[in-house]
């Protein structure tokens, strides 16, 4: 059997090389369709990628790394991962002939037995069972499987991470793991903030995002997706509105409202918007681009009504309540 002990590794080497790790193909998973995480992991340093990835589509799409979200919570522990593969494995199942699983099950039992050999001393070691983060709701961008157990007041896990694309094998070798913080277990939960406004919201079930104010839940808002702000979206225009800029400030002073009446709005939705649209309306004269509206010299920004999240083509959202910043994970 494969052991998974490297000399030297940190908390993020430990990691890093649990998601790179081989955990084999079977011909019936659909990894050959849609390939295999290791397989997609290879090439990815996961330093240099962001902790949380939030995108819309139908829905929102909440994602945080398992990569990141190890490495904030556990810390290895390199002596017991090494007592597990090289001295535990040998004398447990000399023949090879359990499954990582069972393997795992077993280990506190026998480490309570035997920890005198390792660490010097009797330690008081207890089994608190295991769990498996596809057993409930989670918004980790892979699935952990774990049995925890207790030495002499610390918590520890060891953990794998699930490699393949069928959930039911493909998991790597056990790595074990001091637990630093009890928000290891909070597998579903995300923040999602406006950047422009206070709106905010929370989740704790990948589902229900809760807001901070008087405001929807973020998932009953309805999605609409334009691109560039096309505004020939069907049925964009009626979530259009305007707000005055005022040159001496920073900010929008939405107190100044100007209307989207039917011949402007049939302008609008007919105009090229690869060129900025020059026209005159009831005596006024308009200027259109893709995010501002001059009247008589005066610039307007466009912003949308709180009907729903727009969703431009990148797959940001912009806030359903100002209308204007971008909603960020």
């Amino acid at each position: 059997m494969e052991t998974a002990v490297k000399e030297g590794l940190t908390t993020s080497g430990a990691v890093m090389s649990m998601l790179k790790e081989n955990t084999g193909r079977h011909a019936l998973d659909s990894g050959g369709a849609y390939g295999r995480h290791w397989e997609r992991n290879q090439h990815i340093d996961f330093e240099k990628t962001p902790a949380i990835l939030l995108q819309f589509d139908d829905r929102i799409e909440y994602t945080r790394s398992v990569y990141h979200h190890i490495v904030n919570y556990l810390e290895y522990d390199r002596l017991l991962t090494e007592t597990f593969h090289e001295l535990y494995l040998n004398e447990f199942d000399p023949d090879e002939e359990m499954g990582w699983l069972q393997l795992m099950e077993n280990f506190p039992g026998w480490l309570a037995d035997n920890s005198q050999r390792i660490i010097v001393y009797p330690a008081s070691v207890e089994h608190l069972g295991g769990g498996n983060s596809a057993n409930g709701e989670s918004n980790l961008s892979q699935t952990l499987q774990w049995e925890a157990f207790i030495m002499d007041g610390d918590e520890y896990l060891l953990l794998q991470i699930h490699g393949g694309c069928d959930i039911r094998g493909g998991y790597t070798a056990p790595k074990i793991f001091k637990v630093r913080d009890e928000g290891f277990y909070l597998f579903a939960d995300g923040y999602i903030t406006c950047d422009h406004c206070d709106a905010s919201w929370y989740t704790d079930d990948d589902y229900h995002w809760y807001p901070n104010g008087k405001f929807k839940e973020l998932q009953d808002y309805e999605i609409k997706e334009i691109y560039d702000y096309d505004l020939r979206t069907p049925g964009l225009i009626d979530w259009l509105e305007t707000a005055f800029i005022d040159p001496n400030q920073t900010s929008l002073v939405p107190v100044h409202k100007i209307s989207v009446p039917d011949e402007l709005r049939e302008i609008l939705e007919k105009w090229d918007w690869d060129e900025t649209a020059r026209f005159k309306f009831a005596g006024r004269r308009i200027e259109v681009s893709l995010d501002s509206i001059w009247v008589n010299g005066r610039e307007y920004q466009v912003v949308f009504k709180n009907k729903g999240i727009i969703v431009e083509d990148d797959g940001d959202g912009i806030c359903p309540v100002c209308g204007i910043g971008l909603l960020c994970a």
